[in-house]
């Protein structure tokens, strides 16, 4: 299974944030906003953090935020809109296919619209500290056949049941996969990882 930054290249994305133009617009996740209580106090991995808009609405909760993207566009949007919201966050511009994150530094990591490999994934878990919490939400391969723009293409789409397979490490606290409104077909996982 190909990973986003094999489908899309560092080029494509940069495009795509420029024609997107300001990401003031855009709002968080509403899964994120419905399940905010289920993060830890702290500090925040936000991978693939794109514009910006749910490291944002962290940082106004409370969070330590830290973003990871490889597109340089959508850093400096993310950075510009932080600053106008008197908000701030920890940025780094990286190929997602070679980050490594420190063991047991994180109290949560968000995966938002990103299909991470397997081995980065399991990079992830490791990175949480005990009881930390893994919040993710993407794509389903359904939405690849309707989607518009060639974005999500097939191979960015999880599959059947490989978030849970991805994540078996974890305590699970919440999963579905299901067409929500508005023809998106996503799947949302809340995982928890075990205490030592």
């Amino acid at each position: 299974m190909n990973s986003l930054n094999e489908v899309h290249d560092e080029a494509w994305w940069n495009q795509h944030y420029t024609t997107l133009g300001q990401a003031s617009k855009a709002e968080p996740s509403e899964f994120l906003r419905q399940n905010l209580s289920s993060l830890r106090s702290g500090q925040v991995l936000d991978l693939a953090m794109g514009a910006g808009h749910n490291a944002i609405f962290l940082s106004k909760q409370g969070f330590e935020v830290h973003g990871v993207d490889f597109s340089q566009v959508a850093l400096d949007q993310a950075m510009e809109l932080a600053q106008s919201q008197g908000q701030s966050l920890g940025v780094k511009k990286q190929n997602l296919e070679f980050f490594l994150i420190e063991v047991m530094s994180m109290d949560n990591i968000i995966v938002m619209n990103y299909l991470p490999a397997l081995t980065l994934m399991k990079n992830l878990v490791r990175g949480l500290k005990p009881g930390g919490i893994l919040l993710l939400e993407g794509y389903t391969k359904a939405q690849s056949q309707i989607s518009e723009r060639g974005y999500p293409q097939f191979d960015e789409c999880f599959a059947t049941n490989q978030a849970l397979s991805h994540c078996a490490e974890l305590e699970l606290i919440f999963y579905q996969e299901r067409e929500l409104e508005h023809q998106q077909h996503r799947v949302q996982l809340i995982g928890r990882k075990k205490t030592l």
